[in-house]
Parts: C-alpha cells; sequence; structure tokens
C-alpha cells in the first residue's frame, strides 16, 4: 500500500483548477463545479467506486460517485508511478491511500479490454482476466500500423565515434524510424567542419554528419537536418556569439543572457546580417552533403517572463524600429497603444526569415518546430506560425505539443492541422515526460487519428522499452514518407 497526502477542492489558488506546482490534489462533488478546471501541465486519474477507471488526460469531468486525483511534476510522477487502471484508492482527510498489485491489475485490465472493444480494436466479449503485460501486449498487438506515416525522432549527437553512429542508425531502423531530424547546428556550433562558424570541440578531427548520412541511406532513413536559428548558444569559444558578439540581442534591461532559458545567448533576429549568415550556412549544409530538407528550430526570440527580461532591445534592433515607427521602442510598455506595433516588428522579422528561407531553398522540404500554443507563441516568441501556413512557405510543421494530456495533443494536433489542411502537421510528442511505453504508443495512435505522423522528442528520452512498444504496435509495419508515396 502506497500513502500520499493531498489538498482536497482547493479553492483560492492563481493556478488552473487550484492545481499548484508538485501538488497532488483530490476534487470530489464538493468541489462545486462540474470538472477539475486544471490545463494540460499534469494528468489525473478518475476514481469510481474506489477503483481507478480512467487517466492520461486533465480537466476530468468529477464522478458521481468517486473523486479525481490530479497530480503536477513530482505529485504526477509518484500517480503515474503508483496507479493503473484498476488500482483500489482510499481517502481519508487529507490523505489517500492506494493498493496497486497483481489482483488490481486483473481487473483493470478487463477495464482496458473494454475500452479497447468500444475502440474496435478487440470483439466486445475480450473482457478475460488478464496481466497488465498481457493485456497492454493485446492492446499493441491490434493496432493498426499504417503503410505511409511518418515516424519521426529528434536527436542531439552524443555518439563519439563512427561505430556508436552506426548502431544508433540500426536501431532506429529496427525500431520502425525512418525519419531523423539530427541536430547539424546547435549552441551556436556545427556538428560538421564548417567555414562559417566553429566546430563541436568534440568532434574535431572528423565528421559524423557524413557518417549518418551514409549510415541511414543504407538503412532507408531519411535526414532533416535539424538547425537553431536565433539560439546563439552560450558563449564558448568558437560559438557564433564568440565570433560575432555585434549580434547578440540584449533583453529591455540592457543585459544579453537569459535567465528563463538557461544562459542562453540569442541572436538579433532584426540583423540583416544575422539573417544572412544563416542563409550562408544552410547553403553549405545543402551543398556540402546534398539534402533535400531543411528543419528549423528556435525560429524565434528568446522567451520573455518579465517586463525587463524581454527580448530584444539591442541598439540596432531599437534604431531600425525607430526607421520603421518614429517610435522608441524602450519608451513602450504593454499598456501603451503602440506596443502591438513592437509585437509586429518582432513577428516581422522572424517572419521574413521564414520567407527567405522558403526563396532561398525553394526545392527542399521546408519544416519547423513551433510552440502549439498560437498566442503565446506570438506575444511571447515573435512566432506567428499560423501565417507562415496561410501564406503556404512550409512543407510540414511539427508542433511541439508535449503533454503527456493525450485530449490535448489531439486537440492541438487538430487545430494546427485544420489551419491549412494542405500543409501536413507532424506532432511532437514528450516521452521525457514521464510517459511509460504503452502510454506513448497510445498516445501516438491518438493522434495518428488527426494527422498522418509525429516526432518523438528526443533518443535520449526514448527508452528501449518505448521503442518495443511502438514495433509491437504501430510501427509493426513498415511505412514510406508522404512524400514518397
Amino acid at each position: 500500500m502506497q500513502k500520499h497526502k493531498v489538498i482536497t477542492n482547493p479553492t483560492e489558488s492563481p493556478y488552473p483548477g487550484g492545481r499548484g506546482t508538485d501538488q497532488l490534489v483530490v476534487y470530489t462533488k464538493d468541489y462545486g463545479k462540474p470538472s477539475t478546471g486544471t490545463n494540460e501541465y499534469g494528468t489525473e486519474f478518475v476514481v469510481k467506486d474506489g477503483i481507478v477507471r480512467d487517466f492520461g488526460s486533465n480537466n476530468y469531468e468529477i464522478p458521481e460517485n468517486g473523486f479525481i486525483l490530479s497530480g503536477h511534476g513530482v505529485a504526477q510522477k509518484w500517480l503515474q508511478e503508483n496507479l493503473w487502471y484498476g488500482s483500489k484508492v482510499t481517502l481519508k482527510e487529507n490523505e489517500i491511500a492506494v493498493i496497486t498489485d497483481l489482483e488490481t491489475e486483473k481487473s483493470g485490465s478487463k477495464i482496458l479490454a473494454s475500452k479497447m472493444a468500444n475502440e474496435n480494436l478487440v470483439p466486445k466479449n475480450t473482457l478475460i482476466e488478464m496481466s497488465r503485460k498481457e493485456v497492454e501486449d493485446l492492446y499493441l498487438a491490434a493496432l493498426p500500423s499504417k503503410k505511409v506515416e511518418v515516424r519521426g525522432i529528434w536527436h542531439e549527437q552524443t555518439e563519439t565515434s563512427p561505430d556508436e553512429i552506426k548502431k544508433t542508425v540500426q536501431k532506429l531502423a529496427e525500431g520502425g524510424f525512418n525519419l531523423l531530424l539530427l541536430e547539424v547546428y546547435y549552441h551556436g556550433y556545427t556538428i560538421y567542419p564548417s567555414k562559417l562558424v566553429g566546430q563541436m570541440p568534440e568532434y574535431h578531427g572528423w565528421d559524423p554528419l557524413s557518417v549518418w548520412r551514409d549510415e541511414c541511406e543504407k538503412y532507408g532513413i531519411e535526414i532533416h537536418p535539424w538547425v537553431h536559428c536565433f539560439f546563439g548558444g552560450f558563449g564558448k569559444k568558437g560559438s557564433i556569439v564568440d565570433l560575432h558578439p555585434e549580434w547578440i540581442a540584449k533583453r529591455r534591461d540592457g543585459k544579453e543572457k537569459s535567465n528563463v532559458e538557461h544562459g542562453f545567448y540569442w541572436l538579433e533576429p532584426a540583423l540583416d546580417s544575422v539573417q544572412d549568415f544563416l542563409i550562408l550556412l544552410f547553403k553549405e549544409l545543402f551543398e556540402k552533403y546534398q539534402f533535400s530538407a531543411l528543419h528549423l528550430d528556435y525560429i524565434r526570440y528568446g522567451e520573455t517572463a518579465g517586463f525587463l527580461e524581454g527580448y530584444s532591445f539591442s541598439e540596432k534592433a531599437v534604431e531600425i524600429f525607430r526607421q520603421k515607427t518614429g517610435l522608441n521602442a524602450l519608451e513602450l510598455t504593454p499598456q501603451s497603444k503602440e506596443w502591438p506595433l513592437w509585437l509586429k516588428f518582432r513577428e516581422d522579422n522572424i517572419t521574413r526569415f521564414v520567407r527567405r528561407c522558403r526563396k532561398e531553398f525553394p526545392n527542399a522540404l521546408l519544416s519547423t518546430a513551433i510552440f502549439p500554443e498560437l498566442e503565446h507563441a506570438k506575444a511571447s516568441k515573435g512566432q506567428n506560425w499560423a501565417l507562415w501556413l496561410e501564406e503556404g512557405l512550409l512543407d510540414y510543421l511539427a508542433p511541439m505539443i508535449y503533454s503527456t494530456d493525450t485530449d490535448y495533443v489531439v486537440k492541438m494536433s487538430e487545430f494546427a492541422q485544420k489551419l491549412n489542411p494542405n500543409i501536413p502537421v507532424y506532432t511532437g510528442l514528450a516521452p521525457f515526460m514521464g510517459l511509460t511505453p504503452f502510454e506513448l504508443t497510445r498516445q501516438a495512435y491518438e493522434v495518428s487519428k488527426v494527422v498522418s505522423g509525429t516526432v518523438h522528442f528526443a533518443l535520449h528520452s526514448v527508452q528501449d522499452g518505448h521503442i518495443k512498444a511502438l514495433k509491437k504496435g504501430l510501427y509493426k509495419e513498415k511505412a514510406i514518407l508522404p512524400w514518397h508515396n
């Protein structure tokens, strides 16, 4: 038996549904609302008659004869590790007690089998008692496996030799992946020898990218080079911000380094010289390795967490804005009637670069990784990706919908896809958030109902169990990429 302290029916909290950082909250009918009102940053378990009946989303409807367990952060992890279908849960004052054992798992297997039957994955009478592993394997085996689909994964290289790269590529191929978004320019360095910027020091003396290209070609895995655009790194020797300090973006308070994003330095998107450099770097990449695609990331401004930490108020950016509008950006605040002009200026700088990439590389498959909450992406990051879709600048979109809340992931995938049905969406999933192999595969399946592929972030957090579950289920049959169909 496992026990955990809880907060019951919170009423005074700035957080959606009253669920705060690392809290485990219980919602009963006494909460006075039909559902919990929580957001996607957590997970919930539905308890009816003392038994877990459902889990994996947020803002669940509160049952008449039970309650909702809702966790964030540390509490979310505790719920994921200790509860499953059929778990017995009792609530006494400010504490819950949980029993999850072989007996409850047999009960839980019936609940999952019933859900599978409702989805027409198994016959309606499949309600036999099984272990958790048996019923999860039954579920995976019943999943459809598409013949045309994106099965992608992001990867930041950790391999230190050609042999290690070969092993990684073989692992991906055996797991059924067909697309590798390989990070080739990040932290202000390239992984390959470049004439324009420093190579990652750990790769001096050899060219990892040529090995990746050759090995992936052998196994039929397509590489789309993944490049950081306006994130310039951490200021280390030989990186882009070390070579060109005049390109560094500045916060409103005049500081360069971000507090919000782990000490990042950002390049100034308003500068033609910065955009020119990136275009030249991408041209070098295409000419040297003959890739047919380009995946843009950090195609945005640095995160804004407070007024004084907003980007970018470098002297050159402020002057360009003054020339365009006659206004001093440093005199504006969110309350100023001209503030929307500043936000539009930032959006325009990012969009201008996406347009340049489309023009410079008309035959390349051009894609971007973006933040799915559109209004937040526009206001906080200058990332108006809806406009990029409207203008047809992209060949596909990879929204980073990182959540354990499957309903939310599906909803946001649908939202992005509907903005332009002619530009496919391949949803970014988050195994790093504690999704079990079964839960990750199940989430990918639900998403596959509304879009034609997923990309997993990232290989370092995709465990062998995740790969095995995907291979047993959605990836059991080989799939070709949609643009080759």
